[in-house]
């Protein structure tokens, strides 16, 4: 169910973001539905965009620091997923 939400929304703001490619909340929404959607990659992309347009904006600066904190959040994730794989073969 979600996922056909999602690619109406992520295809919705891909078509605004053609038409205008600096529309500030089409560029915060769409950070925030792919950090939903755990593409944290992607939502820095969108969401550090729309700082290089709108530094001083309070609500960016918001999004800004949970995409940051998702993507540490992933990366921490990450590590300790190899770490736990290697503890694994070290027993066989």
């Amino acid at each position: 169910m979600w996922k056909g939400v999602y690619d109406e929304a992520d295809e919705f703001f891909t078509n605004t973001l053609d038409i205008n490619p600096g529309h500030l909340q089409a560029l915060r929404d769409s950070a925030i539905l792919n950090m939903a959607a755990g593409k944290a990659k992607q939502a820095e992309e969108k969401i550090k965009k729309a700082m290089s347009l709108a530094a001083d904006d309070v609500q960016l600066k918001s999004v800004y620091r949970r995409v940051r904190r998702a993507k540490t959040a992933g990366q921490i994730t990450g590590i300790f997923s190899r770490f736990k794989l290697n503890l694994s073969k070290e027993k066989r």
